[in-house]
């Protein structure tokens, strides 16, 4: 992974160990990825590439999940809930941030994020924070098909820097349209959010 140019070690991205790179190749049919306190997409697998492709047409510098959920129209037009989403998604981010609030490019996020995105600056004023998302994402998949996805948190353990995001399908009918998108995936393997 490339490094910014910066005298901060907290700042520079960080490699993601072949353990989390193994584990999320691991879920077949659960899109999944790595993050680190920031939100950046660090790997993902290729569940994700699929159900999520709209995240990989931004260059590999652009790739952070909250400016993607709060910038690209396309994470509004197919995410049926966005509002509810949104709003626990910025009141779980200040969580991870307070974690981390001397991270410059994390303050810069902050900042883009609040003179692009009026909601993203109104809740992010509200000062909430959140452990747990309590909402499933309900998509509307370009594919035409409706798909609802939960989400599980895993942190690796001795480093709570990064973190491993898994999207498990709600019902049948989600598991249905997950498996189909990954059987037609022409990737092989995970594929790291620098390639």
């Amino acid at each position: 992974l490339a490094s910014p140019q910066s005298q901060n070690v907290e700042d520079a991205p960080q490699a993601v160990p072949s353990r989390l790179i193994e584990l999320i190749n691991s879920f077949q049919y659960q899109p999944a990825y790595v993050r680190d306190l920031r939100w950046d997409i660090l790997a993902y697998n290729r569940a994700h590439a699929k159900v999520f492709e709209h995240c990989y047409s931004a260059p590999s510098e652009e790739r952070n999940m909250l400016k993607l959920f709060f910038t690209d129209p396309r994470f509004r037009e197919i995410t049926l809930n966005w509002d509810a989403v949104a709003e626990e998604l910025v009141a779980k981010f200040r969580g991870a941030w307070s974690r981390n609030p001397e991270d410059r490019r994390s303050v810069e996020l902050v900042r883009e994020l609040a003179a692009k995105s009026p909601e993203f600056s109104h809740w992010w004023t509200q000062h909430g924070t959140k452990e747990k998302l309590t909402y499933p994402v309900d998509l509307q998949h370009p594919i035409g098909e409706r798909v609802m996805l939960d989400r599980g948190t895993l942190h690796p353990e001795g480093d709570l820097r990064q973190s491993v995001i898994v999207y498990l399908p709600v019902g049948a009918d989600s598991a249905r349209i997950v498996r189909a998108l990954c059987r037609s995936a022409a990737l092989n393997s995970v594929a790291a959010a620098t390639s």
